[in-house]
């Protein structure tokens, strides 16, 4: 199989550059059925179908066999709890009733909670799941000739230049760099005075730094428990305090 990779080098990620949250660390996703056929299939409609800078959510999750009001993922449900936070919102309790609102503001090129508008960005332009994705290492060395380390070498640099002039065009109010993302972040704002927010088991999960008008943050992850609640709550607070 051929897939071209221009289209997913020109593709940044899901709703509008105008929302006031950004969330860049998006990672490749293929549901529970993650085999080599499932993969190649979500990497050639990407090619072939993702033809805009951003799109839509929930119609680029069709476009991949995914039902949004459906299959929401950990990551999507946290970023709707945090955009509540911080508008100060009463909190989201049930799974169903934060899986009402990602369709309403996570990801939409015209959300219906434009104040709670999330911008979700893939940090770079061929999303893989981590060190351990031992598959999506596989395919971009038989599709396009490109170890792991190579392809970082490569694309990270040009792709972190790239989110740094976004993000001072834009000037979003919130910037969150997770997972994979983090690296991104050091190499777009390497003059940003880090700061350490939380700290878990001896170690930094969330540091802050300012960047004009967006307050940026790189989080250790967004997905599943990996967040915790009062990580949350203290980076609602340090937007507060801005």
């Amino acid at each position: 199989m051929t897939i071209d990779l221009a289209p997913l080098l020109q593709f940044f990620g899901y709703g509008t550059f105008d929302a006031p949250f950004w969330f860049i660390g998006q990672e490749e996703g293929t549901g529970p059925d993650n085999t080599r056929a499932t993969r190649l299939e979500n990497y050639r409609r990407r090619s072939e179908q993702f033809t805009q800078p951003t799109m839509d959510l929930v119609e680029a999750q069709s476009i991949l066999g995914h039902a949004v009001e459906r299959n929401t993922t950990p990551a999507w449900r946290n970023m709707a709890r945090f955009t509540r936070l911080v508008r100060r919102g009463p909190p989201l309790l049930e799974k169903g009733e934060v899986a009402h609102e990602i369709p309403a503001c996570v990801g939409r090129l015209q959300p219906r909670l434009p104040r709670r508008a999330c911008f979700l960005g893939e940090a770079l332009p061929i999303p893989l799941k981590g060190r351990g994705d031992r598959l999506g290492h596989q395919l971009l060395q038989e599709l396009w000739g490109l170890s792991h380390g190579v392809y970082k070498r490569a694309f990270l640099p040009a792709r972190a230049q790239q989110w740094r002039d976004l993000i001072i065009h834009h000037e979003p109010e919130v910037v969150v760099f997770y997972g994979g993302g983090r690296e991104a972040a050091s190499h777009a704002f390497p003059e940003g005075n880090w700061q350490a927010l939380c700290r878990r088991e001896g170690s930094t999960s969330v540091e802050v730094a300012p960047s004009g008008a967006t307050l940026l943050f790189k989080c250790h992850t967004f997905a599943n428990q990996g967040v915790r609640n009062w990580e949350l709550m203290t980076m609602a607070e340090a937007i507060a305090g801005r």
